[in-house]
């Protein structure tokens, strides 16, 4: 399945190929020295620096280049598969956020990597609740919640934040083994590249135009409503990964160290086999 998909996401004319750069070739279970490994997650993550002026140090100046790259940043929330499948199950249509609230979570995100303790707790908050699509009367009660632990004191939520620091995400990366970073490469990209396929497929089935398969695969609306119970769909629900995009390795480094720093690399194995079983039905059956 997984090559089905690279090949089709890849085989136009002009599009860039996966397994380039070293990190790709991990996550697709090419072997990569192990020093060579190393030089490239340690250099995604330096990137995600540049890209989000996060290299810049501290200080207001630092500050002021790293906000003035938001203010110019294009404010579009993140787009699920489940947002694909429920739109064909006429669920009603959920509240996009708006634009001052999307840039709001995003200037929470850019002080978060660059470890500012002045970093707003709203724009933090609404970070999370753009990424998770949150209604607003959730978000508005975790912004309670969150006010009041403030006001007794309780500084979990800050000290929870520090360790989404750029420096030490660099720190775990480089104190993880190899042997766990090809896992959480190689499952990330896995899930993710099946995931893409099997809401696609399924969606087909629920909108009542099946996609004969030939009896190889199994990918019917059975399927997609069994995986949607898995905690780890709605983990990996956010992730739309752009194979030809010039940023994959970035984007593969940090779903992975997501899932190191988690402890979920186990979980995720064991959804990926649960997606294969189900995708790929005996022959009785």
């Amino acid at each position: 399945m997984q090559r089905t998909i690279m090949l089709a996401a890849t085989s136009r004319r002009g599009a860039r190929r996966v397994g380039s750069h070293p990190i790709e070739r991990l996550a697709l279970g090419i072997p990569v020295a192990d020093d060579e490994a190393g030089q490239a997650i340690d250099d995604c993550l330096a990137e995600v620096g540049r890209l989000f002026g996060i290299d810049r140090g501290s200080g207001d100046q630092a500050w002021q280049e790293r906000h003035d790259r938001i203010r110019k940043a294009r404010a579009i929330a993140p787009v699920r598969w489940e947002d694909l499948l429920e739109a064909v199950e006429g669920e009603p249509a959920r509240t996009e956020p708006s634009a001052a609230r999307i840039r709001s979570g995003f200037s929470g995100m850019v002080d978060v990597l660059a470890g500012d303790d002045d970093a707003v707790t709203d724009d933090v908050i609404n970070w999370l609740a753009v990424g998770l699509r949150l209604p607003d009367e959730t978000l508005d009660q975790i912004q309670d919640g969150v006010r009041a632990a403030e006001l007794s004191g309780d500084a979990s939520l800050i000290d929870s934040l520090k360790l989404l620091s750029l420096d030490h995400l660099r720190r775990v990366g480089r104190q993880t083994g190899l042997e766990q970073w090809r896992r959480a490469l190689q499952v990330f990209l896995r899930v993710n590249l099946a995931q893409a396929f099997v809401a696609l497929l399924g969606t087909l089935d629920i909108a009542g135009r099946p996609v004969d398969l030939g009896g190889a695969l199994r990918v019917d609306a059975h399927v997609v409503n069994q995986l949607r119970t898995d905690p780890v769909w709605d983990l990996a629900n956010p992730h739309m990964i752009n194979l030809s995009s010039r940023r994959l390795p970035q984007t593969l480094t940090l779903g992975a160290l997501g899932i190191i720093m988690a402890g979920q690399l186990e979980l995720w194995e064991t959804y990926l086999e649960r997606l294969v079983t189900l995708t790929h039905p005996a022959p009785h059956s």
